[in-house]
């Protein structure tokens, strides 16, 4: 029985295949396939070409820019201005100025840290100089504004980087260390920052 319906399933496919099989429709959807890939194809590459075209032009675009803005700086350059002349002399003027006063800011900054702080210990008053040259733009206020005008503490100079404690016996060395140097029995008992 089994065979028999083996037989007619495989003649059934037989005859559906024979009656829905048609040669030409599959060459048909063959070649509208191809077709359709071929298309695809071909406006990928003219996409590809569409955008190395456009990629020269920008590259082409900026290297003509590029070279119409440095014959305009030659040009410009060419011809004596005594607009640009000054204009030049008065940016680097101020711009001097500028670092020479944040330089003797941080300095000035870093001197009044470690003179409030010359009771502690070397390394801290070095820590101070470093976070009072850092923040001066902090200390100066809090020194000159805070604590001298509102709580009326004159800040005390024992000298302008006070870390070491003692004086040079030597004149030349006392000459020129005496900024770093400050006698120890002239600091306060008062604990400016406690």
């Amino acid at each position: 029985m089994s065979s028999y319906l083996e037989q007619l399933m495989n003649s059934t496919k037989y005859a559906l295949h024979r009656a829905t099989y048609n040669p030409e429709a599959e060459k048909y959807a063959k070649k509208q396939q191809q077709e359709v890939e071929k298309s695809k194809k071909d406006a990928s590459i003219e996409k590809l070409n569409k955008e190395m075209q456009d990629k020269k032009y920008a590259e082409a675009k900026k290297l003509a820019d590029e070279k119409a803005e440095q014959k305009r700086i030659q040009d410009e350059r060419a011809e004596f201005s005594f607009s640009r002349l000054m204009g030049r002399i008065f940016k680097t003027i101020a711009l001097i100025v500028f670092v020479a006063l944040v330089f003797i800011g941080g300095v000035y900054g870093a001197s009044l840290a470690v003179n409030l702080n010359v009771y502690k210990s070397a390394p801290f008053r070095v820590i101070y100089g470093i976070w009072g040259f850092l923040f001066f733009w902090v200390v100066i206020p809090y020194v000159w504004g805070y604590r001298r005008f509102w709580l009326g503490k004159t800040p005390r100079f024992y000298a302008i980087m006070p870390l070491v404690p003692y004086r040079f016996n030597h004149w030349f060395m006392d000459k020129f260390f005496d900024w770093i140097t400050f006698r120890p029995e002239d600091v306060d008992e008062l604990k400016e920052w406690v």
